[in-house]
């Protein structure tokens, strides 16, 4: 048996197949990033002005030392799952980054405020706590925003 286990895994070694070494890893040394970022998803849906305004305050807050140009997700388009009506439904959708190569944490906060504040608005659990990686489908990354109440 152990022979057998040990041809599989020189056969995976070998294969070309690789465990977790896509271009796009997380760029933090744990799975979640983002959760320095404050934010709640049950806003309104705001516009590009709104939400510059917001951004701004949050970037002049020095107790919150963010840098909101920062990328945070390297890859082209991403995937992102969320939960509402009290963790009863999974909801998912896939983002493209506007420069066709990466998101910025203000990209990303924004495109996600678009897409969830409907569902979540006067929910529980509406505020942002990071977006956990999960992994990927192909090439596409995958992540699940962490919600709190």
């Amino acid at each position: 048996m152990k022979k057998y286990i040990f041809l599989f895994f020189i056969f995976i070694l070998f294969s070309g197949c690789r465990f977790g070494s896509r271009a796009y890893e997380p760029s933090e040394d744990t799975n979640t990033i983002m959760s320095e970022y404050p934010w709640y998803l049950d806003m309104d849906t705001l516009t590009m002005e709104q939400a510059n305004t917001i951004f701004a305050s949050m970037e002049a807050d020095t107790d919150l030392n963010i840098d909101l140009s920062k990328v945070v997700i390297d890859a082209p388009k991403v995937k992102i799952q969320y939960f509402y009506k009290s963790f009863l439904t999974k909801e998912s959708f896939i983002l493209k980054a506007d420069n066709g190569e990466n998101f910025t944490a203000r990209e990303i906060l924004f495109k996600i405020n678009e897409k969830t504040s409907k569902n979540l608005k006067g929910h529980d659990h509406v505020f942002f706590e990071g977006l956990g990686f999960l992994g990927y489908e192909g090439d596409m990354p995958v992540y699940e925003i962490h919600q709190g109440s």
